[in-house]
């Protein structure tokens, strides 16, 4: 976040709203804490089990090592029963996620209305790691509120053309 919020402040894109608007900074550092609690937490585990296969043996070890240093717990490769709670927390938030923008209005795909916001591509951003990582997460996140999320990925590919 540091990082775009530099950018933005020393390098503005001319006829472009803020990603970052000055009254909305603290909202913008809730949804990042919110989706990383939310999504990050369950789809996270799901994307590095996607991936452990086409990793050789000692990149394995050192996922392995890595993820028991951050979390302070080992990393246990979960089991179907695991996954599939992991992808039941990733659908519950896309509703609840839903519901709140519904409170913006019936069926909204911006953050907030036509403007693109940083939160709003830290989320897109996800759910195209979703897309081309993990496809169970995919399929969960497109499938919620009527492929809004998926709708809203390609509204911002539309828009910023990435």
């Amino acid at each position: 976040i540091d990082i775009a919020k530099y950018l933005e402040a020393h390098y503005p894109v001319p006829n472009q709203s803020p990603l970052f608007p000055s009254e909305q900074r603290v909202l913008h550092s809730l949804f990042s804490a919110y989706l990383a609690e939310k999504l990050s937490a369950h789809s996270g585990i799901l994307n590095i089990l996607a991936l452990v296969p086409h990793f050789s043996e000692k990149e394995r070890k050192y996922i392995i090592s890595a993820r028991a240093l951050i979390t302070g717990k080992p990393f246990v490769i979960p089991d179907e029963e695991m996954q599939a709670k992991a992808l039941e927390n990733v659908k519950a938030f896309f509703v609840e996620l839903a519901a709140h923008l519904d409170k913006a209005g019936e069926g909204n795909f911006r953050l907030e209305e036509g403007k693109i916001t940083y939160a709003e591509i830290e989320l897109v951003a996800a759910l195209k790691t979703a897309r081309w990582v993990n496809g169970k997460v995919w399929d969960v996140a497109k499938g919620v509120a009527g492929g809004r999320f998926a709708k809203l990925v390609d509204l911002q590919e539309y828009d910023i053309g990435i």
